[in-house]
């Protein structure tokens, strides 16, 4: 046993015990954080899962989801770490968690003598592998972890300027715990799947992926009754898990044990912030997609203009958010001059013509089905735009949703258009 955890382990088994049959358990990070646990309990003997809860409400789907799993057989400790360390939910916020607290977590599971597995959604699988990393270095022999389950996991840094690819985070590469990973099928990071396997690889991680057919990511948050494919795939999560303990149970066995990262994980890129200039001025990917409202459109019927190219969807709010301001730049230049072009990710087009009856677009909506475009463009982030010159070339790019008829976007196109004449 590791010499870390000898002195820890008795505090821990009292611990558990006098919070094992309450609603609730109280587990101390080295640093005198407390980090309260939701129980779902359930037989000393049944595997137990960690999961890391990154949204900061109390869902009702996910707390069906809960009580389904300890339903189905596990003890289920549900932890938002974000809350415990007063910290915004924001993207920079769950990157920079820095482990610490899963760590804690991980040595109090230990303790409880219960087959265990981390459960980490989307970012949160960062600091799981960062918690998971500190475990390692103190890990006892007969350890009872099982590995991480990650569900459509993002591994990567500050959104770069979009048309830029993203860069996977370093302790991705140097965490030798078995993985296994959900990834929904119709997910915004999908196609970056095999980039995220191939660093878990790398760095010594067994990784065993399933894929979820027809949903999108956070499946297990939506409510029930709304789509069945997400029903179905909730309904199979119990299943998934199941799965996990038994594929992972081997690789876990043969763990290396006293490995602790080699290379700081620091950010390697800050976030991009507004309107970023592309100075090599590259010539636009390209399209050729059907429109919502019938016929098919391509780059080809812009070129000669300035054209705003937006990326979004509809389970997006920042995007639904600055469409007005999009139908009211549209107005504001003469169709000869400028246009509007918005290329929707992966969502089929009766649900797309539902969501225009409901919100007004006064310019035509694509619809890129596999995402291949969005792949084509390096779209990272929802919404992403690109402010496109006569010539087709990319002059400007942004990663989140502004107000476009605003002075600065306003300008910019302005003299976009002056540059052809």
């Amino acid at each position: 046993m590791g010499t870390a955890l000898k002195p820890l382990l008795p505090l821990l088994l009292i611990l558990f015990a006098a919070f094992a049959s309450a609603d609730d358990l109280v587990v101390t990070t080295d640093d005198d954080q407390e980090l309260h646990v939701q129980v779902y309990a359930n037989d000393a003997d049944t595997p137990l899962l960690i999961w890391l809860e990154e949204l900061d409400d109390a869902r009702p789907a996910f707390a069906a989801l809960m009580l389904d799993l300890q339903a189905n057989g596990f003890s289920v400790w549900r932890v938002n770490l974000l809350e415990d360390f007063f910290l915004e939910r924001t993207p920079a916020n769950v990157r920079g968690l820095s482990g610490k607290g899963v760590l804690a977590l991980l040595r109090a599971a230990e303790a409880s003598g219960q087959p265990y597995l981390l459960v980490a959604a989307d970012r949160m699988a960062i600091p799981a592998l960062r918690g998971a990393s500190r475990w390692q270095a103190e890990m006892p022999a007969g350890h009872r972890f099982r590995g991480i389950a990650m569900v459509y996991p993002n591994l990567f840094g500050a959104a770069p300027p979009a048309g830029v690819e993203p860069e996977i985070v370093p302790i991705a590469r140097q965490v030798s715990v078995p993985i296994y990973l959900l990834q929904p099928e119709r997910g915004a990071l999908r196609s970056r799947l095999p980039a995220m396997k191939e660093a878990l690889v790398e760095g010594g991680a067994p990784t065993v992926v399933r894929l979820v057919r027809g949903v999108r990511d956070w499946y297990f948050m939506h409510e029930r009754g709304e789509d069945r494919d997400e029903d179905a795939a909730v309904a199979a999560m119990p299943g998934h898990l199941q799965e996990a303990f038994r594929l992972l149970a081997g690789f876990a066995a043969r763990m290396p044990r006293g490995i602790e990262p080699t290379l700081p994980d620091a950010p390697t890129r800050q976030a991009a912030r507004g309107l970023t200039e592309f100075p090599d001025r590259p010539p636009a990917p390209g399209y050729h997609l059907l429109a919502t409202r019938g016929g098919d459109r391509s780059l080809d019927d812009v070129r000669g203009k300035v054209a705003l190219i937006n990326f979004w969807a509809s389970w997006c709010p920042p995007c639904v958010h600055e469409i007005p301001s999009m139908n009211r730049l549209a107005a504001t230049f003469s169709r000869d001059d400028f246009e509007i072009v918005s290329i929707n990710f992966k969502e089929e087009p009766s649900h797309i013509l539902q969501f225009m009856e409901k919100v007004q677009v006064d310019f035509p909506v694509l619809i890129d089905p596999q995402g291949q475009t969005s792949d084509a463009w390096k779209v990272f982030a929802f919404p992403s735009s690109f402010l496109i010159d006569r010539e087709g070339r990319i002059r400007y790019s942004i990663n989140t949703a502004i107000e476009w008829d605003t002075a600065e976007p306003t300008a910019l196109i302005e003299a976009l258009i002056a540059e052809g004449r």
